[in-house]
């Protein structure tokens, strides 16, 4: 049974929650079932081997419905962007901090944004936990200073290679990655292994598979110390335990949250993709048009609305923390009404354009060609000038709506309002319209 078939069977279904929830554990057990080892051992053995994962048990400890719907409230409308600084620099390695601070001051007073959704990766922690540390705590202050919360994605999916050997430049430098057109360039490092994500049927590697006894114990101190750091810590939102994690990772993802959960922070806790049974806050991603199916890399196949009714169904809150692609139709205008109305906080994608990483470039552009008709991504300028003055006063006017119900026919004539003599003639009426094509008493 695929999420398809799921979704339709229960979320079409007036009163179908109870069995949507039943349904989707149960798709979500044939999902982890389903996973193809990469090696001839069982992958989720060979990940977890030597940790027992209670599933029943990580479940039955997401925050209730009451507890998550009033934590997201306290925050109003969730407006922000996923950041890298416009030079190419890190928050966290070599951060240019001026250049933060006047962007982040761009993101509040020109876009209206009060929230940025960023990495802490391991392999950074593993070569200078200290520096990551202290640069993460000067990022939250500027953040601060600005009236920004963070929504930190701690993500394992860059490790370091446990046989490599790392010297002292390799460690404090690596190299600029700058492609011309080329989307996502910024810095590299060496040595490093790689979890996948980003593909929902990607497989794991067998290298990065096989140094996974020797990483683990890094992976789990990552995540154990940084949510212990800022359990408590205000200027945090929310904790985003795995990027776009596929089958082929749910093990990895049962692992992280048996950890997360024993910290267990002040901020809830949310996976998407491999996730959903697992979090507090639903979180998903979209870089589809409404109404229109979607086939790109970054997406599970689904067009915009089938993903928005999977996230609805769980009948949690919800943030959707990637989105923003125009070229595709997934623009400022075409969603955010949606948005509006079914309450989901939100994070484009990119701020300032322009850069090593690229972002105004679609995925696949060809090398050296000239930028799109439309960008691809971002909202701003290197100077903080608006790319549409249109969409920032959308943005800026967001709000959640109170949306009433609309009048269900049926249970209108049935009201005692309604004369239902005259019910029963505008129904003789339309069955006669059905039949002979037009309405009875009309000319033609």
């Amino acid at each position: 049974m695929d999420r398809r078939s799921l979704l339709k069977g229960a979320v079409l279904s007036v009163g179908s929650r109870g069995a949507f929830l039943k349904l989707s554990a149960q798709g979500l057990q044939q999902s982890h079932a389903a996973v193809q080892p990469t090696t001839a051992v069982d992958l989720a053995k060979e990940i977890q081997q030597g940790t027992v994962v209670d599933l029943a048990k990580l479940r039955n400890a997401r925050w209730d419905e009451s507890r998550a719907f009033q934590y997201v409230r306290t925050f109003g409308e969730v407006k922000g962007c996923n950041y890298v600084p416009s030079d190419g620099s890190s928050i966290l390695h070599l951060p240019n901090k001026e250049l933060i601070g006047r962007e982040l001051r761009w993101a509040r007073d020109v876009v209206g944004l009060n929230c940025v959704r960023v990495w802490i990766g391991l392999a950074e922690y593993q070569l200078d936990q200290e520096g990551v540390l202290k640069n993460f705590d000067s990022f939250l202050q500027i953040c601060d200073e600005n009236q920004i919360k963070v929504l930190p994605v701690l993500s394992i999916q860059q490790m370091l290679d446990p046989d490599y050997d790392f010297g002292a430049q390799d460690a404090n430098k690596g190299v600029m990655n700058f492609q011309p057109s080329v989307h996502g360039g910024g810095w590299r490092y060496p040595g490093r292994l790689h979890w996948t994500c980003c593909e929902p049927e990607g497989s794991i590697s067998e290298k990065t598979l096989a140094a996974w006894e020797k990483s683990r114990p890094a992976a789990e101190q990552f995540i154990r110390s940084t949510l212990s750091r800022y359990a408590k810590d205000e200027r945090i939102i929310l904790w985003d335990l795995y990027n776009e994690a596929p089958k082929a990772a749910r093990p990895v993802v049962e692992m992280i949250f048996q950890w997360a959960r024993e910290v267990n922070p002040s901020q809830p806790l949310s996976v998407c993709w491999q996730g959903h049974d697992l979090s507090d806050v639903i979180t998903f991603h979209t870089y589809g048009r409404p109404g229109f199916e979607t086939a790109n890399r970054n997406s599970l196949g689904w067009d915009f609305l089938t993903e928005l009714d999977w996230a609805r169904a769980w009948g949690r809150p919800m943030l959707c923390t990637e989105w923003l692609a125009r070229p595709f139709g997934n623009t400022i205008e075409a969603i955010l009404p949606f948005f509006e109305r079914y309450h989901v906080g939100w994070f484009v994608w990119g701020l300032c354009a322009v850069g090593p990483a690229q972002y105004q470039f679609p995925w696949g552009w060809p090398m050296g060609s000239p930028p799109p008709e439309k960008w691809f991504h971002c909202l701003l300028y290197p100077d903080g000038t608006p790319y549409s003055a249109e969409e920032i006063l959308m943005i800026r006017d967001f709000k959640y709506r109170q949306v009433t119900e609309q009048v269900n026919t049926q249970s209108y004539w049935l009201s005692a309002d309604v004369d239902i003599n005259t019910a029963e003639k505008y129904e003789q009426h339309t069955r006669a319209a059905s039949i002979t094509g037009r309405m009875p008493g009309s000319s033609s």
